[in-house]
């Protein structure tokens, strides 16, 4: 399983991943039998298999995840309080993309100073030529 950004995620963290989905599932139709709830003992033990289910296969995955894994206090902040991470993933991608972009036409306005200081220093001290030359190759 790889998600659309190209990550592949572990043998054990897929599992942990597919395990949740089910658990999220699960709340979901935990949701219609509460809405739903007649109070019999059938509904009431149909409802706690649910839970005892869910609850007790993600238990055993507990210790199969790779600790050493991290995830970002913001990610789990964006979790808490309700939101999708793989909107945090995309905003934090096109906040990057933002910042790549300002920082490549920074760039390129240094490189063009570059030019325009070097020809207004040759046209000052022409006998520099081969000197600011030598500067601008190696990126000075």
């Amino acid at each position: 399983m790889s998600t659309e950004h190209g990550f592949q995620p572990s043998e054990p963290q897929h599992a942990v991943q597919t395990a949740l989905a089910e658990l999220i599932e699960t709340f979901a139709h935990m949701g219609v039998q509460v809405h739903d709830f007649q109070g019999t003992p059938d509904a009431l033990k149909g409802l706690a298999h649910n839970i005892n289910g869910a609850l007790t296969k993600i238990a055993q995955l507990q210790g199969q995840v790779d600790p050493t894994v991290l995830i970002p206090a913001d990610v789990v902040q964006y979790v808490v309080d309700g939101r999708n991470p793989d909107v945090y993933t995309r905003e934090f991608v096109e906040a990057v993309r933002r910042l790549t972009q300002h920082l490549r036409g920074k760039r390129a306005a240094f490189h063009h100073f570059q030019h325009v200081l070097r020809d207004k220093m040759e046209s000052e001290f022409p006998e520099l030529k081969v000197d600011l030359d030598n500067l601008v190759e190696n990126g000075v």
